[in-house]
């Protein structure tokens, strides 16, 4: 049924630049997470569990490919039924239209016309959790503020520098949003802004439109920040659950492992709201009877002959046999040859590691392998160092 209270758009990661190689063809929200799903998945579940099928996508065009790719035609998140709506915008667009004094937001603010919804959900694709936005919209409902930002109490070494940090009155106001790299005192928990508001739908077209006429800033994320800290402005509501801040290579990394552990894994993927993902019909994964595996996490369509621990193998990847998986991301359509070895890596799509080779990462410093590449000959973290 067509929820019309809410509708969403959700801004996809545009300052990737610490995720590379894996964001050098995809946006951060379709990086592969837990061997099936997309993270973007996350963000497209807490949306339709919350019954809302307006939905616009704010992508960078030169990534725009593996979006489409992956969301088809919507049919699993029910975004192609009779009175769904999805809309498409680029942060291009916007900046172009900036640039040359025209109207930067009117794309968007014809979305939530249309949508004729009374409140909006804006939400990035960086902070990994399962949020309940019929709960926050019910916290947000309860005030008497136009905007209310969802946050986490987070600890310091899982934030980014530009991450920005809320504090708040007595009276639950926002009264200030500054940059984590800003803030005197970098110890202990903060206040964490996951990038997620809640707005009077009807606010947030007069906002945009003064703003835009003001030369506000044309990313609607940087946009809504700056409102925060307006008196009386912008309320919190506090998120408790699982969140993984995805910001380079080591935090995405740790997501992934994270769901090894299993009650991280329940708190995320199996709570009263299900994660959607695009299905596949595929076989299961053969395990030949020489294959070993232990606390692993592998999709459908693989082939397993040697031994595989503590690592996630995503679809039709085939691990040959006395090769040795340990500690390592594999991505689809891999091919870790006989006698090969992988430990603390992360191959993207399509790597091929020829017969012998041994790809050798440490805990700290996570090897990652260029989607298409052919590895034949040994890396290591330590030469990677040296060099």
């Amino acid at each position: 049924m067509k929820n019309n209270q809410m509708c969403a758009i959700i801004v996809d990661e545009l300052n990737d630049d610490a995720l590379k190689p894996l964001t050098n063809e995809r946006p951060l929200g379709t990086l592969f997470f837990d061997c099936k799903y997309r993270l973007i998945d996350f963000e497209l579940s807490s949306v339709v569990n919350a019954g809302i099928r307006n939905v616009q996508l704010i992508e960078d065009e030169d990534k725009v490919r593996s979006v489409f790719d992956h969301l088809g035609g919507g049919r699993e998140w029910g975004l192609d039924a009779i009175g769904s709506y999805q809309y498409v915008n680029y942060f291009q667009d916007s900046e172009n239209k900036k640039a040359a004094g025209e109207k930067y937001f009117d794309n968007t603010i014809e979305f939530l016309e249309k949508s004729h919804t009374a409140y909006t959900v804006i939400m990035g694709t960086r902070m990994l959790c399962n949020l309940n936005l019929r709960a926050a919209l019910k916290i947000h409902k309860q005030t008497d503020k136009p905007l209310t930002v969802i946050y986490s109490r987070t600890d310091a070494d899982e934030i980014a520098t530009y991450d920005n940090i809320l504090s708040f009155d007595s009276l639950g106001n926002v009264i200030t949003c500054d940059e984590f790299a800003k803030l005197s005192d970098q110890t202990g928990s903060f206040n964490l802004s996951m990038n997620v508001y809640i707005a009077d739908t009807r606010w947030l077209i007069d906002a945009l439109r003064k703003g835009q006429q003001m030369d506000a800033p044309a990313q609607l994320d940087d946009f809504l920040k700056a409102q925060l800290p307006k008196p009386g402005l912008a309320g919190g509501y506090e998120y408790v659950g699982y969140l993984q801040n995805i910001y380079d290579l080591p935090s995405y990394y740790q997501a992934n492992k994270d769901m090894l552990d299993s009650n991280k894994m329940n708190e995320l993927l199996y709570t009263n709201q299900r994660i959607i993902t695009r299905t596949r019909n595929e076989v299961a994964t053969y395990y030949d009877r020489h294959a070993k595996v232990k606390n692993s996490h592998l999709a459908t369509g693989c082939d397993i002959y040697g031994t595989v621990s503590d690592s996630l193998i995503s679809r039709r990847s085939v691990v040959d046999p006395k090769a040795v998986v340990t500690n390592s991301i594999v991505m689809p359509n891999a091919r870790i040859g006989h006698d090969a070895e992988v430990h603390w890596a992360i191959l993207d799509k399509n790597v091929v590691v020829k017969p012998g080779v041994k790809i050798v990462g440490t805990p700290d410093n996570i090897l990652v392998v260029p989607k298409n590449t052919r590895v034949e000959a040994n890396l290591s973290s330590t030469e990677e160092e040296a060099n």
